[in-house]
Formats: structure tokens, C-alpha cells, sequence
């Protein structure tokens, strides 16, 4: 009676490791797809904010174009004009290089859509994958959570 009594005591301390073992493994999990919430919350954030900004710059110099051209079309139109103002550096340093004294017409803002457009894409492409990604990671540490409380159970 007393070795069975041994044994059933060493049987409930051996159980209650193992359920100790698992309760651990369930919180680290748990943990893990916290942290990866976080860091797609937090991804997802910065790559906006890096998408935004760079919008903001094709929408200036869409509008600097757009200024440009109206500059052109009331200087004449098809007249090439020399020494055309300009603002920015950048522009100026474009023109140098090109050797072109003339403002691009229409196919540079044509140029720009095609841009924009081709910049839309990117960020709907990056959000999809980054969303993918992400639910692949809780699916994956779901999956697990289930198999250690199944683990539990039994």
C-alpha cells in the first residue's frame, strides 16, 4: 500500500511538470504572436509613412511640372525657351546634364502618372505581402498553441 501510495505521489509530480512545462510554452506563445502583432503593427507604420512621403514628393514635383508647363504654354507654347526658371536643384542639375534648355511637355507628366501609378502599385503589393506574411506567422503559432494544449489535455 505504501509503494503504491510512492507511486501514485511521484505519478502527480511527474504530471505536474509536464502541465507546469506546457502552461510555459502556451505563455511564450502567447507572447510570440504579441510580438509579432507589434512588429507587423509597427512594419506596417513605418512602411506607410516612408510611402506617404515619397507621394508627397511625386505630388510636388507633379505640381512643380504642372506650373512648368503652364509656363510654357504662355511663353508660346511650341517655342523653345532657354533659361527657363526653375526651382529646385534637382531640376536645374537634370537639365545640365541632359543639355536641354526646353521644358518637357506633356510626356512628363505623363511620365509622372506612369510613376504614381507604378508607386500605388508598390504599396499595394507591400501591404498585401506584409498582411500575408503576418497571418502566416499566427496561423503557424496557433497551430502550435493547439498541438501544447492538446498536449495539456491528454
Amino acid at each position: 500500500m505504501i509503494q503504491t501510495l510512492t507511486s501514485l505521489k511521484k505519478t502527480v509530480e511527474k504530471a505536474a511538470k509536464e502541465d507546469q512545462r506546457a502552461r510555459s510554452r502556451i505563455v511564450a506563445l502567447e507572447e510570440g504572436i504579441r510580438r509579432a502583432r507589434e512588429a507587423e503593427d509597427e512594419i506596417k507604420g513605418r512602411e506607410r509613412e516612408d510611402l506617404e512621403l515619397k507621394l508627397r514628393e511625386v505630388e510636388e514635383e507633379e505640381n512643380r511640372v504642372e506650373s512648368e508647363l503652364g509656363d510654357w504654354k504662355e511663353g508660346g507654347g511650341g517655342n523653345k525657351r532657354e533659361g527657363v526658371v526653375v526651382v529646385g536643384e534637382e531640376r536645374r542639375n537634370s537639365l545640365e546634364e541632359n543639355k536641354v534648355g526646353e521644358v518637357q511637355g506633356p510626356s512628363g507628366l505623363a511620365e509622372l502618372a506612369k510613376e504614381l501609378d507604378a508607386l500605388n502599385k508598390a504599396i499595394e503589393m507591400v501591404e498585401r505581402e506584409k498582411s500575408e506574411k503576418a497571418t502566416e506567422v499566427l496561423r503557424a503559432l496557433e497551430r502550435e498553441m493547439n498541438v501544447v494544449e492538446g498536449e495539456l489535455i491528454q
